[in-house]
């Protein structure tokens, strides 16, 4: 698998978190019991959010992200899935979700699925907060690769996809929008550009 073989090379050096949940989470502490982040990767979220009051279940398809996250953050709780299957979660288990640069690895029909499933596990009012890459991100990946959709292009490691506001508007529509904005990420390098959304399950 692609994420294997990239997270095979990480180490603690190189974990990252680039503070954009602070103004979202430091003063929510005490309305959170449990918080599931998606695709945790490396963990560069993670190492703010293991140090959060909350019970954190951290989760990837990645095996070899699940050692990692192990390795350096021993005490904190992880599943492995594929976001594209049903979740391995009860109705209403999370207070929060975190989804950060991971749901736009999907086509329309997949990312619908996941969307519905972080609905049924996501407690009413609870909260997702979700980056995903932007059709303006020309440094990492718009137009590169065999167009299949709208803003969707199949790369060697998959496929990308990549929104305007109207793509955000409709994708998520099924929650209550409470922030969106577009956003420059100089976590990689080059300047990367992402859409920052604050989502409630109504």
């Amino acid at each position: 698998m692609y994420w294997d073989e990239v997270i095979k090379m990480k180490t603690n050096e190189n974990i990252k978190y680039d503070g954009w949940l602070d103004r979202y989470l430091l003063g929510k502490v005490s309305e959170i019991t449990t918080l599931i982040e998606l695709g945790c990767g490396w963990g560069d979220d993670t190492s703010f959010l293991h140090t959060l009051n909350c019970n954190l279940i951290s989760c990837d398809i990645s095996s070899e992200s699940m050692k990692f996250i192990h390795k350096y953050f021993p005490d904190i709780e992880t599943r492995q899935f594929d976001l594209r299957e049903k979740f391995p979660f009860q109705n209403e288990t999370a207070d929060y979700i975190v989804a950060d640069l991971c749901l736009h690895y999907f086509d329309n029909i997949e990312l619908n699925r996941i969307l519905l499933e972080i609905i049924r596990v996501t407690k009413t009012n609870g909260m997702l907060y979700v980056r995903v890459n932007s059709i303006n991100d020309t440094n990492y990946g718009v137009g590169q690769g065999k167009q299949i959709s709208e803003g969707i292009y199949m790369t060697e490691t998959g496929k990308k996809r990549f929104f305007d506001k109207s793509n955000i508007l409709n994708t998520f529509k099924i929650f209550k929008i409470i922030d969106m904005e577009e956003v420059i990420l100089m976590k990689y390098g080059e300047a990367k550009i992402a859409w920052e959304l604050v989502l409630q399950k109504m």
